[in-house]
């Protein structure tokens, strides 16, 4: 069995401290091959000299020199964070993208704009500037799903059935 002793304080000891990120790869890698231990002192006192020898393997999780240790609960959640994280355990959710607006949308909406706009006021027809050729840039770093093409024209027809009630 392959035991590794967490601590916070710096000891005399002949044993090689690492810290819990370059430590985990050697921690999983020992438990490929049998048990592991990750031994934890209590809050009040960490784990005593005589046993942090019987271990085989120091680690310390860093953390703000001010006030370098952690509570017990939130040293074992660390560390088994670490671990997992370093064997893959975790993987982050696939997120759940739309459907990409086509081309066609994307010029049905920029016509939409282009129009709502005009109608409005806000932009001058015979002296339109550069309004238009920002929308686009703005909107093409967006990477715009065929629903956000849907919802910005739905507000665009609101805001014209609006303008024609007044």
């Amino acid at each position: 069995m392959n035991a590794v002793g967490f601590s916070a304080r710096p000891r005399d000891l002949s044993h090689r401290i690492a810290s819990l990120r370059e430590a985990a790869p050697a921690i999983v890698a020992a438990a490929e091959h049998g048990t592991v231990a990750l031994v934890f002192g209590n809050e009040t006192s960490g784990l005593s000299n005589e046993e942090l020898a019987r271990c085989q393997q120091l680690v310390t999780i860093p953390s703000n020199p001010v006030y370098g240790s952690l509570n017990l609960a939130a040293a074992v959640q660390v560390a088994c964070y670490e671990i997992a994280t370093t064997v893959g355990s975790f993987a982050a959710p696939a997120s759940r993208e739309g459907e990409r607006a086509t081309g066609e949308d994307i010029e049905g909406f920029f016509a939409h704009l282009t129009a709502a706009t005009h109608e409005s006021g806000y932009i001058d027809p015979a002296n339109p500037g550069r309004f238009m050729e920002r929308m686009r840039r703005m909107f093409a770093r967006a990477g715009l799903e065929r629903e956000e093409v849907r919802v910005m024209r739905g507000m665009l027809a609101a805001f014209e059935r609006r303008m024609r009630r007044d």
